[in-house]
């Protein structure tokens, strides 16, 4: 995995972001890593819906110039990306451009991360947007995620997530459906319940062995 746990964002996107008033979020491997489901990354991928960051104009004054901006085609899941240099041990920095509901829950739910030093998407919001995405990858991450929150925080991935799937698109239904096809929904086993106590025995009274023995 990356050594994202000892990095800081590069704070000249995120504090243009702020200072603008557009909603962001940390997602993808090192929202994983913090919900407790690690895996390897060499990038981080930062979501808004604001599309404005698409347009040049919207860097001017900021400590930082986009390499690369790309938009999507109207057929695109995503609105588009943005791309930024990198300094020695920084992480190279992704900014994506989502729309639809997912994306809209996604940074609605997003909390504040103090090592990070920016918001990171809930659980459910990266559940939403893993579904959206629908690769195989994607919900081999959410199996993980699902297991790993059930150990840290109690967290049902399928009965947290059930209420929004209608709200979802009709690919990112069918992911759901491939999914709970992985994941089991593991019930907390009861504790177990004693055997009644058994009682002894008492001889009948036309047992002949008691009628010896009584003598």
């Amino acid at each position: 995995m990356t050594n994202w746990e000892f990095s800081v964002i590069d704070p000249r996107v995120t504090d243009h972001l702020k200072g603008s008033g557009v909603a962001h979020a940390v997602i993808g491997a090192v929202s994983l890593a913090v919900h407790g489901a690690p895996r390897y990354s060499d990038d981080l991928d930062i979501l808004v819906t604001d599309t404005s960051v698409l347009d040049r104009y919207f860097w001017v004054g900021a400590d930082i110039t986009p390499t690369e901006i790309r938009r999507g085609d109207r057929d695109d899941p995503l609105a588009g990306v943005v791309d930024f240099p990198t300094q020695p041990g920084q992480i190279p920095v992704q900014l994506v451009v989502g729309k639809g509901y997912a994306p809209r829950v996604a940074l609605e739910t997003a909390e504040e991360n103090a090592m990070l030093q920016c918001p990171v998407v809930s659980p459910l919001g990266l559940a939403l947007l893993k579904l959206e995405a629908g690769g195989i990858r994607d919900l081999q991450d959410l199996v993980a995620l699902d297991e790993a929150q059930r150990i840290l925080t109690g967290w049902r991935m399928l009965q947290a997530v059930e209420p929004y799937i209608t709200k979802l698109s009709r690919s990112a239904q069918s992911a759901w459906s491939r999914l709970q096809g992985m994941t089991s929904p593991k019930v907390d086993s009861p504790e177990p319940i004693a055997p009644p106590p058994v009682a002894p025995k008492t001889p009948a009274k036309d047992d002949p062995g008691s009628r010896g023995r009584s003598r």
